[in-house]
């Protein structure tokens, strides 16, 4: 068998006895002594190791599943037009340019709903969805396709001019609002950049010493119900360490956009930013309990006029907390 598996048999052995107050060495009551034994602290180092691999795991899960759909400006300029299309080549455009991004697929459908609801499609006596005269007059048309048939139904197929998918594009950021009902994607508002594995973080920062730093970390004390939050403000040479503890919240990740928030605070004029964290925070998921924070940060840097980078280098827990302890 794996020695790897071995190894996890025999920790979650500790600490199913752990879980019922016995001593997994002596076979004893737990005591205070029970949690210094060599033993149990292997077994809590490697069952915090094997923990922290589920939580990336967990992290490029929901990256590939459940980040919301964002496009850059930059990248708007990228999008093509075409002498005609269907609306799923228009989606195909826009998802081969936001391939970058990471997100979910953006959809057809969702164009095809937005121009609905104002008006630019409407529904015929079958049903479907075709150009009204008001779509008409921005490219889009619409013909009998016999040979798309289902349950013996003959259905319109609806074709889109260069003008109506340049019209399309220009009010994407529209479309990304109406689908997510009002709560736009804040994705929009700043760049990503993935610190690679080959750069340190102490490096990243010196070769970029343009860039405003905000480096937060956080933790959470299960005993106490608190956590605490360390950041710094990395400038131009410069280093303003912020750090507060006792946090009423269950959770540290909150307590690490809690740092990220004052640290904002503390900006006085525009520059740009880069916000680097070991952990996903949910800037990138609407759902996130934490969403409500994340977007009053990026709109707090947005209204001081400063463009906005997050680097998320997970997996450097360890790399990252030192970083910041060299200054607090």
């Amino acid at each position: 068998m794996n020695e790897y598996i071995i190894e996890l048999q025999n920790a979650k052995s500790i600490l199913d006895k752990l879980a019922i107050g016995i001593d997994p060495v002596s076979g004893q009551q737990v005591d205070e002594s029970t949690l210094r034994k060599n033993q149990v602290i292997d077994c809590l180092n490697l069952a915090a190791s094997v923990l922290e691999k589920e939580i990336h795991v967990g992290a490029d899960r929901e990256i590939r599943e459940g980040k919301a759909v964002y496009i850059t400006e930059l990248q708007k300029k990228r999008l093509q037009t075409y002498e005609r299309c269907k609306v799923s080549e228009i989606a195909d455009e826009i998802n081969a340019v936001i391939s970058e991004n990471n997100t979910k697929k953006f959809r057809g459908t969702w164009i095809n709903d937005w121009l609905e609801e104002n008006g630019y499609l409407c529904r015929n006596a079958s049903k479907d969805r075709v150009p009204s005269e008001k779509g008409k007059s921005i490219g889009i048309s619409s013909e009998m396709n016999r040979s798309l048939k289902q349950n013996g139904k003959e259905y319109n197929v609806n074709y889109y001019s260069a003008e109506a998918q340049s019209f399309i594009y220009m009010h994407l950021d529209e479309i990304l609002l109406f689908r997510y009902k009002g709560n736009t994607p804040i994705a929009i508002n700043f760049h990503q950049r993935k610190i690679t594995s080959e750069i340190t973080i102490v490096d990243f920062i010196k070769d970029n010493p343009d860039k405003c730093f905000i480096v937060a970390t956080g933790s959470y004390d299960y005993y106490s119900g608190k956590s605490s939050y360390k950041t710094l403000l990395v400038y131009k040479g410069r280093v303003k360490c912020i750090q507060k503890n006792d946090i009423n919240s269950g959770s540290s990740n909150r307590s690490i956009l809690l740092g990220i928030n004052d640290a904002a605070s503390a900006i006085k004029q525009p520059t740009d930013i880069v916000i680097i964290t070991a952990t996903p925070l949910g800037f990138n998921t609407p759902q996130s309990s934490n969403y409500d924070l994340c977007s009053s940060i990026m709109r707090n840097l947005h209204d001081k006029g400063c463009d906005i980078t997050l680097s998320e280098c997970f997996g450097r827990g360890d790399e990252l907390t030192s970083f910041v302890n060299m200054f607090s």
